[in-house]
């Protein structure tokens, strides 16, 4: 088995032929589903997630550290095993209050090189002579990082573990990462596509990567915030920092990814001629008889502008209502309009444009919310009849209104926003 951690299923790992192996049951493989492993420590208990009393899991329980011993070497074990680097210390007595429950370590003994803190001697599980009183408390990054304008590392170069949550499927979700001992989220506050490139390679992901949001709210803490990558890092650990801003994420508003999508510009490319929305044509008109010195007018032509008629009486004492083309295939109306004589589309024809042309309907889909004119969702589409996937060829007198982009709104606070007015009642002349 070849997996990268980032399937949703074991079958989407590499691996050899069903059935075709030289292993016995000696060597079947095994898992644990809790992201708590022996040795796993966290720190509790202080203003910043660098900083706390050491507590350690082991055999299913989290307990405190006695702090006999206890020298800077062992502070700085403590927080390599964190993902910090740098700056460590050990922390008076007291400083961050008193545990609860186990005291699983005591006599650890540590040479200041080791990456975890089970590399290091200690006594005998849960065997010790200690009380609350003599909990270890560590500190991973100086008081001055936080008064000057330094930006510190938030993590060596391998970087914390990063998984995505919360998406459709493996390439997208809420960014979290694993540090002190839980899984956390990222503040979205200066999230943008740099650092969503650094989390997609991470992941291995090799096509485009985009900031996103919309993926839930994380359960666990927040881990970091104002993360700024340059989008060349292979980790996010070698991104800086500005540590974690309580302020700032008050909302809860956690960062996310979409890795493997096309480049935006490249959608752009790809969009048909057909689709520039928007564009009308001005119409020079003679001057009549008796506006003399006002000579030639310009007239307006609204391109997007559609009639709706009952097909019994087209022509005669006007049309049912207006409506307005959205795109080559669809009819924006007003469902209150339709109600009046169902949703049979043989029974409609429409005027598109400033063209006049006449076209027959082949669906009319109300929306679904709508309860008469005072219960408001008051909209209607029609499709217009198509030929091999194609309705309508835009052109100076037929031409759609535009309507926010599709990836407009995916990484933006606030959606957009778009009026179209309809007419549903029609007592002047035809379109």
């Amino acid at each position: 088995m070849k997996c990268t951690g980032n399937e949703l299923f074991l079958d989407q790992c590499p691996h050899g032929d069903w059935e075709q192996h030289n292993c016995d049951h000696m060597e079947d493989a095994g898992v644990s589903c809790s992201p708590y492993t022996d040795g796993v420590v966290r720190l509790v208990g202080g203003d910043t997630p660098w900083e706390g009393r050491v507590e350690v899991f082991h055999n299913g329980d989290w307990g405190t550290v006695c702090d006999d011993h206890w020298r800077q070497q062992h502070a700085e074990v403590v927080c390599r095993q964190l993902g910090y680097r740098g700056h460590a210390e050990v922390i008076a007595e007291g400083m961050f209050g008193e545990g609860t429950g186990l005291i699983l370590l005591d006599d650890v003994q540590c040479e200041g090189s080791e990456t975890s803190l089970l590399d290091c001697r200690h006594g005998i599980w849960g065997r010790t002579d200690c009380s609350h009183s003599e909990d270890v408390g560590i500190r991973c990054r100086g008081r001055s990082s936080q008064e000057t304008n330094e930006v510190p590392v938030i993590a060596p170069s391998t970087g914390p573990l990063v998984r995505l949550m919360g998406g459709s499927s493996r390439k997208e979700g809420r960014v979290e990462v694993y540090l002190h001992g839980d899984w956390g989220s990222i503040c979205d506050s200066g999230w943008n596509d740099l650092n969503a490139a650094v989390v997609c390679r991470q992941l291995g992901h090799s096509g485009g990567a985009v900031a996103a949001g919309g993926f839930g709210q994380g359960k666990g803490p927040i881990h970091l915030d104002q993360v700024r990558c340059t989008g060349k890092e292979e980790f996010l650990g070698e991104c800086p920092s500005l540590g974690l801003n309580i302020q700032g994420c008050r909302r809860r508003e956690d960062a996310g990814v979409r890795c493997d999508v096309a480049p935006r510009e490249a959608a752009v490319k790809s969009k048909p001629r057909e689709e520039s929305c928007g564009l009308r044509k001005l119409v020079e008109v003679e001057g009549k008889p008796g506006n003399q010195g006002k000579g030639n007018m310009l007239r307006t032509t609204w391109p997007w502008q559609v009639s709706v008629w009952l097909q019994s009486q087209e022509g005669a004492d006007g049309p049912l209502c207006s409506g307005t083309l959205v795109s080559p295939c669809w009819v924006l109306t007003s469902a209150s309009c339709l109600s009046r004589f169902g949703s049979n589309p043989s029974i409609y024809v429409v005027q598109v444009g400033a063209s006049e042309q006449t076209l027959k309907p082949e669906q009319v889909v109300v929306h679904r919310k709508f309860k008469g004119q005072s219960g408001g969702h008051d909209l209607a589409m029609l499709k217009l009849p198509s030929a091999k996937g194609h309705c309508v060829t835009f052109e100076p007198n037929t031409n759609a209104a535009c309507l926010p982009a599709e990836d407009s709104a995916a990484g933006a606070k606030t959606a957009s926003s778009c009026v179209v007015m309809v007419a549903t009642s029609w007592t002047g002349p035809g379109l």
